[in-house]
C-alpha cells in the first residue's frame, strides 16, 4: 500500500505484497467480498497467533481507492492516487474510521476499538430513532475473517478519517481494513540518525561514541536519551542557561516518548526509533524556519505523534529565538516579563507601575495578563474571574468568598508541586510557552496564585530570577507554600509592601531572608513629594474650595460604586462647612443620581458650579480632569489630578482594597475612612486593621457611627509614616523594586535547589 509522507511508516514489504495481491483480487471481482486464500491468511499472520489483548500493539490499516474517473478528494480539493493507506498504532481505542451514507438515507458509522479487537458499526436512520449495531472482528482466536471490505456505489458515499487531515470523500470505490503487527526491527537509517543525536547530546568524542552505542539497544533508546539529556542539563545548570533550557525540553520530549512505548518492549523498537528520528527531523526543521513559518505552524495529533508538550515546547523555543533576533527594543540581559491577572483591577495597575519602574532603569519590560492573554486561555480561569469580578465584587458577596477561601486553605496550598518532566499540566505548559516565546532575563509577578508553577518554570528554563511584588499588606505566602515546602531558590525574592510587622508575619513559611522591603506598586505620580505648606499648594487649596471648608474625597473604585454617604451628607452634614468630591470613574449613572438628589447650584470663587442638597453647609461635585480627553469617560480622573485631589483633601472615604487606592492614600498621607458595614474580604480587613493600628484610618459600621468617624479622621491630620522607611524617608517603590531586580540578576545559582522539600 502507498502512504502519504505525513502518515505513519509503511508496513513491512511482505505485508504490502499481501495487501496488493488481495487488492488485485478484490478489484478483479469489482470489490465483492471474497474469502481469503490460505496463502493470504498465512501472509497476514506470519508472526504467530494473536490474542485480543495484543491488538492495541498492532497497526490498524485502512486502505481505500476510488474508480479512476472519480478519485478520492482530501479536504474537498486535492486528489490522491487510487490507493492510499492510513496507519494507526497503539492509539486506536474508540477510533472513528469512516462513515457510509446509504441510498435509503441511513448512515453507518464505523468505529475501531483495539481493546476488543472489533469494528463497531452503528446504523441510524432519519425516519427512526432505533440504532442498529453490529460488529466485525479484527483479531483474536475466534476471529475467522481478519480483513473486511466495504464499497460505495454511485448512490452511496464513504467519508474516511485521515490522521491530521480532513476526511477523504469517496462517491464510489472501496474501503478495506485489517491489522498488522509492526516490525520489531528499526530502520537502519533512522537508528543511525538517533545514535548521532545521542552523541551530540552527550557532547561528542568518547562520551558521544558511548552514547551512540547505547542507542543500538533500540527498545531503550528513549530511556538512554532521557538520561543523556538529564546529565547534560545538570552540567549546564548555572553555567549556560540556553543549554540548560534546551536539555530540559529534551527531557520533556524523551519522557513522553518513553512513556508512550514503555509497555511495548522489543516489539515496539521499530516504532520508537521511527518516532525519535521524526522528532529529530522536526527539530531540525524548526531551527531552519523563519519566524513567520514558525508562527503559522500548528502541531496536531498526527504531526506531534503523541507528544503533548515536548515538540510544542521546542516550537515555542525556536519562535522565541526568532522573535528576539528581530526585537531591537530588547535590552540585552535586562528583559523583564511581568505576570499579572484580572481578578479585581489592582493587579493590572500594579503591573503597569512595575513596568514603568523597570523601564526607568533601562530594562525592557512588558506585562501579560494571565487571565485573558491569548497564549494563556483557560475557560475555567476566565469563568472564575468573571464570577469574582461581576458577582462577588459587584454583589459584595465578601462573606461567602471568605468562607470558600478558608475552606480552600484547609485543603493545603493553591497549587501542588509539579516538577517536569515527571509531572506535566496544560496550565504549566502555557506558562512555559510564554517564557520560551518572550525569553526574559527576569520574571516579576504581582499576584500570588500561580507563583509556584512560575518558580518551577524559572528554574527549568535556565535559572531565571524571579521577584514577587505583593499587592496586599497580607502577603499570603501561606496560601502557596507550607512549612515543609517553601522556596530556597537563591534567585527568588518576595517584596513586602510596608514595614508593618503584621505584613512580615504573613511571609511565613517563606524565610524572611527571601524578602525585601518593596513598597506598594503604586503609579509614579503618587510617589512624588507634596508639601501642603508650600505656597503653590496653598494656592491650589484656595482655588479648590473657599477658606475654612473641609474637603472629603469619595473614592469607591474605578467602576464608581454608588454609595449612600454623599447623599446623607448633602441632607445633613457635620455641623461645619464641608465640600464632597466624588470620583465617579466610568459610572455616568452615579452622576445623574447625585444631580437628581442635589438640585441646587452654588458658585465657588473660581467660577466653578457645584451642587447642594438640603444642608446649606455641604456642597458636592463630581471630579473632572482637564487633561482627560476621553469622551466615552468624561469623569475619568488621571493619575496626576487624582494625586493632587488626595493632597488637597482632609480625608478620603474609600473602599479598603489593597493594591491601588488604599496604598496611594498611604503614600499621600491623607487619613482614610473605611466603610465596614458589610463584611470585607479577609485581606481587606487585614489592611484596615493595620491602618487603624497605625493611626492612619478609621472605620464606621452604620449611619450612627459615620459622622463621628468622619470628624475623627479629620483630627488625625496628614502623615506618611505607614509608607516610610526606618529612617523616616518615603518608601520609593520605583527604587526598591528596580534595586531588587538588579540584585537578583547578580545572584549566582549553580545547581541550586528550588524547594526545601527537595522536589525538583
Amino acid at each position: 500500500t502507498g502512504s502519504s509522507s505525513n502518515f505513519h511508516p509503511k508496513p513491512p514489504a511482505r505485508y504490502r505484497m499481501a495487501a496488493k495481491t488481495l487488492l488485485a483480487l478484490l478489484l478483479a471481482r469489482q470489490c465483492a467480498s471474497l474469502p481469503l486464500t490460505a496463502h493470504l491468511k498465512a501472509e497476514l499472520t506470519l508472526q504467530g497467533p494473536l490474542h485480543v489483548s495484543d491488538t492495541c500493539n498492532r497497526w490498524l490499516i485502512v486502505e481505500y481507492a476510488a474508480r479512476p474517473d472519480k478519485p478520492p478528494i482530501l479536504g474537498g480539493s486535492k486528489a490522491f492516487a487510487p490507493h492510499t493507506s492510513t496507519f494507526y498504532y497503539g492509539d486506536w481505542l474508540q477510533q472513528h474510521v469512516f462513515v457510509k451514507d446509504l441510498p435509503d438515507g441511513c448512515v453507518e458509522t464505523h468505529t475501531a476499538d483495539c481493546s476488543t479487537g472489533q469494528i463497531v458499526v452503528k446504523k441510524t436512520c432519519s425516519n427512526s430513532t432505533e440504532v442498529v449495531t453490529r460488529t466485525h472482528c479484527l483479531d483474536g482466536p475466534s476471529c475467522t475473517q481478519h480483513v473486511h471490505i466495504t464499497h460505495a456505489s454511485d448512490s452511496e458515499r464513504l467519508a474516511v478519517r485521515v490522521p491530521g487531515s480532513s476526511s477523504v470523500l469517496l462517491s464510489s470505490g472501496y474501503l478495506m481494513y485489517y491489522t498488522l503487527k509492526p516490525s520489531m526491527y528499526p530502520d537502519v537509517e533512522d537508528l543511525e540518525k538517533v545514535a548521532s543525536w545521542a552523541s551530540n547530546i552527550a557532547g561528542g568524542q568518547a562520551a558521544g561514541q558511548e552514547a551512540a552505542e547505547r542507542i543500538r539497544s533500540a527498545s531503550k533508546a528513549a530511556d538512554t536519551l532521557f538520561e543523556l539529556a538529564s546529565a547534560a542539563r545538570d552540567r549546564s545548570d548555572g553555567f549556560d542557561p540556553d543549554a540548560q533550557t534546551l536539555n530540559h525540553l529534551y527531557m520533556i520530549l524523551f519522557e513522553e516518548r518513553r512513556s508512550k512505548f514503555r509497555f511495548l518492549g522489543d516489539s515496539g523498537a521499530g516504532l520508537l526509533i521511527s518516532d525519535l528520528a521524526k522528532d529529530y527531523d522536526t527539530l531540525q526543521d524548526f531551527e531552519d524556519m523563519t519566524l513567520e513559518q514558525l508562527e503559522s505552524l500548528t502541531l496536531d495529533a498526527s504531526t506531534s505523534r503523541g507528544s503533548q508538550f515536548g515538540l510544542d515546547g521546542f516550537l515555542q523555543y525556536y519562535s522565541g529565538l526568532a522573535k528576539a533576533a528581530r526585537d531591537h527594543k530588547r535590552a540585552p540581559g535586562r528583559n523583564a516579563l511581568i505576570f499579572t491577572c484580572s481578578f479585581g483591577g489592582g493587579h493590572l495597575s500594579a503591573a503597569s507601575a512595575v513596568q514603568s519602574y523597570l523601564e526607568d532603569r533601562s530594562f525592557s519590560a512588558e506585562y501579560i495578563d494571565t487571565t485573558y492573554h491569548p497564549a494563556l486561555q483557560d475557560p475555567v480561569i476566565q469563568s472564575t474571574a468573571k464570577l469574582f469580578n461581576e458577582v462577588v465584587i459587584k454583589g459584595q458577596m465578601y462573606e461567602l468568598h471568605n468562607m470558600l477561601d478558608s475552606f480552600q486553605q484547609m485543603l493545603g496550598p493553591l497549587k501542588k508541586p509539579c516538577p517536569s518532566p515527571s509531572c506535566s499540566s496544560n496550565r504549566k505548559h502555557q506558562f512555559r510557552s510564554v517564557v520560551l516565546q518572550e525569553r526574559p532575563d527576569l520574571i516579576v509577578t504581582v499576584y500570588h496564585m500561580d507563583l509556584l508553577p512560575i518558580l518551577e518554570i524559572a528554574k527549568e528554563m535556565g535559572n531565571l530570577p524571579v521577584i514577587h511584588v505583593a499587592t496586599d499588606m497580607d502577603v499570603k505566602m501561606s496560601e502557596i507554600f507550607t512549612p515543609s515546602m517553601y522556596p530556597v531558590y537563591p534567585r527568588f525574592s518576595a517584596g513586602v509592601p510596608f514595614r508593618a510587622q503584621q505584613s512580615y508575619a504573613t511571609v511565613a513559611p517563606l524565610p524572611r531572608n527571601r524578602t525585601f522591603l518593596s513598597g506598594y506598586p503604586v503609579r509614579s505620580e503618587f510617589l512624588e513629594p507634596f508639601d501642603p505648606q508650600a505656597p503653590s499648594a496653598m494656592a491650589m487649596q484656595a482655588a479648590l474650595v473657599p477658606a475654612g471648608v473641609r474637603v472629603l474625597l469619595v473614592m469607591t473604585g474605578g467602576g464608581g460604586q454608588d454609595v449612600p454617604w454623599p447623599y446623607r451628607l448633602a441632607d445633613a452634614g457635620i455641623g461645619e462647612p464641608l465640600h464632597v468630591i466624588v470620583i465617579a470613574g466610568a459610572n455616568k449613572m452615579l452622576v445623574a443620581n447625585l444631580r437628581r438628589n442635589m438640585p441646587h447650584n452654588v458658585t465657588f470663587p473660581d467660577g466653578r458650579i457645584v451642587w447642594q442638597g438640603k444642608d446649606p453647609n455641604v456642597t458636592v461635585e463630581v471630579a473632572v480632569d482637564p487633561d482627560n480627553t476621553r469622551k466615552d469617560r468624561p469623569y475619568y480622573v488621571l493619575e496626576r489630578r487624582l494625586a493632587l485631589l488626595m493632597d488637597l483633601a482632609d480625608a478620603i472615604l474609600t473602599k479598603p482594597g489593597g493594591g491601588s487606592t488604599t496604598a496611594e492614600v498611604a503614600y499621600r498621607g491623607t487619613p482614610a475612612i473605611f466603610d465596614v458595614s458589610r463584611t470585607l474580604f479577609h485581606w481587606e480587613q487585614f489592611t484596615v486593621d493595620i491602618f487603624e493600628e497605625q493611626g492612619r484610618g478609621v472605620t464606621f459600621k452604620d449611619e450612627a457611627t459615620f459622622r463621628p468617624a468622619l470628624l475623627q479622621a479629620f483630627a488625625l491630620g496628614r502623615s506618611t509614616r505607614l509608607a516610610e522607611t526606618a529612617d523616616g524617608h518615603i518608601l520609593n517603590t520605583a527604587v526598591q523594586v528596580a534595586d531588587a531586580a538588579e540584585d537578583i540578576l547578580k545572584t549566582e545559582c549553580v545547581r541550586c535547589k528550588l524547594l526545601s522539600s527537595g522536589i525538583e
